[in-house]
């Protein structure tokens, strides 16, 4: 169900956001299973998520840098 789920959100929303997305599960399991079963966060652990929230923001600041040069690309030739 879950990866039915998952197909039908990329098709919605692209592959490119939807690859994103999908690349902070990791941390929603972490945080899960911290919250819900106990489990406890390790050096490397913490590590990893400030390294996949860095990099989904490095992307998304990228994305909106290259959206904002189009417009104002687009407006500079009216």
């Amino acid at each position: 169900v879950s990866f039915n789920v998952y197909i039908e959100g990329v098709r919605r929303i692209g592959a490119v956001q939807g690859s994103i997305l999908s690349s902070l599960e990791p941390i929603s399991a972490a945080l899960f299973g911290w919250a819900l079963l106990g489990n406890e966060f390790t050096l490397l652990g913490i590590l990893g998520m400030i390294l996949i929230l860095t990099t989904v923001f490095i992307i998304a600041y990228e994305k909106q840098r290259k959206l904002k040069r189009e417009v104002m690309a687009h407006l500079s030739r009216k």
